[in-house]
């Protein structure tokens, strides 16, 4: 069995794994991540944070939560995007926040930009193996496709109903 056969099963959809979310963040914390990340958390991912107990995700994704102890569950949002802008090979630019790694090493983002009047962001698929000149270009126009660099979303909210209906 190929190694696309062993990630996706044979059927074409991503084998998945339960994620199990780590306590609600306290609002102290989010208030703290947010001065450091220079952004308001969108409703719908603070939403998120402080009602998901447990989601499928693709064999090795994981979300980046608000206050978590290092080795205690997904990653801490702000020390991810501390390594994600400056240690990466593709460094994030500064306008974009990672709150998801696809467990390719790729980041799901909110693109700090544009803020609708409703307080969310659009959501944009950063591709690591492109250089730092590819991926903002291709992050300012919409994606092919649901995992391809660009915008991939206009909401957090509607990212999450994609990346379930691409996983169920």
């Amino acid at each position: 069995m190929g190694l696309l056969s062993k990630i996706f099963g044979g059927s074409g959809k991503p084998r998945t794994e339960l994620f199990t979310a780590p306590p609600p963040p306290s609002q102290t914390a989010l208030a703290e991540a947010e001065k450091t990340l220079k952004l308001t958390f969108p409703s719908s991912f603070t939403q998120f944070m402080n009602t998901t107990r447990e989601v499928q995700l693709p064999l090795c994704a994981r979300f980046y939560w608000v206050g978590t102890v290092a080795g205690a569950g997904p990653d801490d949002i702000v020390r991810a995007n501390r390594v994600e802008h400056e240690e990466a090979s593709s460094p994030l630019p500064d306008f974009l926040v990672a709150f998801y790694n696809d467990g390719m090493g790729n980041q799901v983002c909110f693109d700090t930009r544009t803020r609708t009047e409703t307080g969310e962001y659009p959501v944009v698929f950063w591709d690591h193996e492109l250089d730092s000149h590819e991926n903002p270009q291709a992050s300012a126009r919409p994606a092919e496709a649901f995992e391809r660099t660009g915008i991939v979303a206009p909401s957090f909210a509607e990212w999450l109903r994609k990346l379930h209906e691409r996983i169920a």
